[in-house]
């Protein structure tokens, strides 16, 4: 197929660009509801403000029968995670 040995590499790169600025920063949670619908609103709003798909994870965590279902929004920050505060 034409072209598919360069958007095999093109993606290459680009996960390769993913993975580095994952290794140089940090996850933090923005968001946290149990409303799908507040989910997409909040994404949505990121997505105005700026904020790469790349950089923002969405984590859902299944409920069964007795809890119910629970979406994170985190975005990714740069630089190192920081450490614990002085009183800590």
């Amino acid at each position: 197929m034409p072209g598919q040995r360069k958007r095999k590499a093109q993606k290459r790169r680009e996960a390769d660009a993913l993975s580095a600025r994952v290794a140089a920063g940090h996850w933090e949670r923005r968001f946290e509801t149990q409303d799908h619908d507040e989910l997409r609103a909040y994404v949505a709003e990121l997505a105005r403000s700026g904020v790469r798909p790349d950089d923002t994870r969405i984590d859902m965590l299944c409920g069964r029968l007795v809890q119910p279902t629970w979406y994170v929004v985190s975005v990714l920050v740069p630089g190192p995670r920081p450490g614990p505060g002085p009183d800590c």
